[in-house]
């Protein structure tokens, strides 16, 4: 028994023996491939240093191996070598086989080299070029991260293969980093793309800051994501009409980019395709889009002029934010809703067609239309959301439909050239500071149905001299009537049961005012400052100390009824 157990470890040292063996041919450590005559790189005991050539065979004890793989730690987070040339027998770069090589300076890839794995020159911050094989198809993420010295991008296949190439990240792309890409030793500055590739894959010719022109013909279908994002120097794109599918931010910081030929075939403009193409004045969108998504447009700068077909349905999220040269829109028939901050920031917006299926504005879609001097909101609308027309500041005039329920927080906030508003009776609530400094409002009826008056609704608003409170309503806020400096009287109705702190403070023209029966509570400094009030009705029942209204110095000339 003893023997037999002994016969069997000695088989199973050989066989470990065997799958361990490491070699070492002129300087360079082999592993052994169980089985077979090849073997890999591998780490050697003392760090490689300077140039390291790998050969495709090597002969050892009268035996010939193929080296077929470079070990993903034999050079990994050595800072010694210089340069690698690898061998055609090579077929893949394993992941982090390069990783931490901080003074590579030049690695030789074979023609035989299909992938690049992840990480696989990460940190490698003496590298100054890479040449990329035309057979390799896919590079990992992370594959050039770090390599802050990469300054040209080589391949030594045609510009339609490169497109084809799979990319895991923006960083398994050099060209990020060198910003340029050589085809065959030749800048890349116009590219045509045909038939002899279906997709241009993701990343595939991002950040090339050399492309100055783009025309896909035929037998391109699909652009994939930030196929072209950062190609800061393109100035025309053409796409045939072959062309269904352009990707998420395709062209995103193309910021020369001024004229565009998009394929009649399209069904909608991606999320941040043309974001940051600031030279962009004019876009035809294309007869059957349907949706443009968030951000398609957002920091346009000198778009002026826009074609939006009959055929949307759907404008994404900040789908035109900060397009300070947009100064007309017409949105087609059948659009439901304006999502938030659509046109957030388009300074120049002075017309603007809303449709009657409109059903919804979201927030901010407007905000900050500083030429924007009118608008007709269509019926169906049932809320105008927080800040929709904040820094309006030309609007004068606007329609509520009566199909209005709710105007939420700062809806007019800084609107300062609304002079007069109708507020139809199905508004049932106004929110916190929704006509907050609104300095040209002269009057305003708040409808029957609304029961409180919130927080700073009207403050900073420095020509309003009437208003017309209801008797439904119970609550008037803090500040909600602070300096309100042109306001001469107002009428609070029985029904009122708290008015809270300042609510009409710095109201320095009010003269007189009469609080009702109702009031259960009165918070402090309500009429502070308010300058020329002379008289003041004060019911009996009030429970708040009526001197912790005003200032101390106007109690001695108030006329106080009780």
């Amino acid at each position: 028994m003893t023997k037999k157990i002994c016969i069997v470890f000695f088989f199973l040292c050989c066989t470990i023996l065997v799958v361990a063996q490491k070699i070492m041919v002129d300087g360079i450590a082999y592993q052994v491939i169980e089985n077979t005559n090849t073997v890999k790189v591998v780490r050697a005991l003392n760090p490689y240093e300077g140039s390291i050539f790998i050969p495709s065979t090597i002969a050892y004890n009268q035996s010939v191996y193929q080296v077929t793989g470079v070990d993903s730690t034999a050079f990994q987070n050595n800072v010694l070598v210089t340069s690698v040339v690898m061998p055609a027998s090579i077929h893949s770069i394993a992941n982090v086989t390069f990783k931490g090589c901080s003074a590579l300076r030049n690695v030789v890839l074979p023609h035989s080299v299909v992938s690049i794995g992840k990480d696989a020159f990460r940190d490698c911050a003496s590298l100054k070029a890479i040449t990329i094989p035309a057979g390799v198809k896919r590079i990992g993420s992370g594959a050039f991260v770090g390599c802050r010295s990469l300054k040209k991008t080589m391949y030594l296949g045609a510009a339609c293969e490169w497109a084809a190439i799979k990319f895991g990240s923006k960083s398994s792309n050099p060209i990020t980093l060198s910003n340029n890409l050589f085809i065959n030793d030749k800048e890349l500055t116009d590219l045509i793309l045909s038939d002899a590739t279906d997709s241009v894959l993701v990343h595939a010719f991002r950040d090339c800051k050399s492309l100055r022109s783009l025309k896909i013909e035929s037998g391109v279908r699909v652009v994939g994501n930030y196929a072209f994002s950062g190609c800061s120097a393109l100035e025309s794109i053409s796409l045939s009409d072959e062309v269904v599918h352009i990707g998420y931010a395709a062209f995103d910081g193309c910021s020369n980019l001024k004229v565009v030929d998009l394929s009649q075939n399209l069904r909608k403009i991606s999320g941040r395709l043309f974001r940051n193409c600031t030279a962009l004045q004019s876009v035809k969108i294309p007869d059957g889009v349907i949706e443009l998504q968030e951000e398609s447009f957002s920091g346009c700068f000198a778009l002026d002029s826009l074609y939006m077909p009959l055929s949307v349905r759907r404008i994404g999220e900040s789908a035109f934010y900060s397009c300070i040269s947009l100064r007309s829109v017409d949105i087609p028939e059948g659009v439901q809703c304006i999502e938030k901050k659509t046109f957030y920031d388009c300074v120049a917006l002075k017309r603007l067609r809303l449709p009657s299926t409109i059903l919804a504005i979201k927030e901010e879609a407007f905000r900050y239309c500083k030429a924007l001097k009118s608008i007709d909101l269509p019926d169906g609308l049932t809320t105008i959301s927080k800040h929709v027309f904040r820094g309006c500041m030309a609007l004068d005039s606007i329609r509520i439909p009566k199909s209005v329920t709710t105007i939420e927080e700062y809806a007019f906030y800084t609107c300062a050239s609304l002079k007069s508003l109708y507020l139809p009776s199905s508004v049932k609530s106004i929110e916190k500071g929704a006509f907050m400094d609104c300095r040209a409002l002269v009057s305003i009826i708040i409808p029957e149905g609304v029961t409180r008056i919130s927080e700073c609704t009207f403050e900073y608003c420095d020509n309003l001299r009437q208003v017309v409170i209801p008797n439904s309503v119970v609550t008037i806020e803090v500040g909600a009537f602070s300096d309100c400096v042109s306001l001469l009287e107002v009428d609070i109705p029985e029904g009122v049961e708290t008015i809270e702190k300042g609510a009409f403070a710095y109201c320095k023209s009010l003269e007189a005012i009469s609080l009702p029966s109702s009031l259960k509570f009165v918070g402090k400094n309500v009429f502070v400052d308010c300058q020329n009030l002379q008289k003041i009705y004060i019911p009996y029942n009030c429970n708040s100390q009526f001197d912790s209204l005003f200032n101390d110095s106007l109690i001695s000339s108030l006329f106080i009824e009780k």
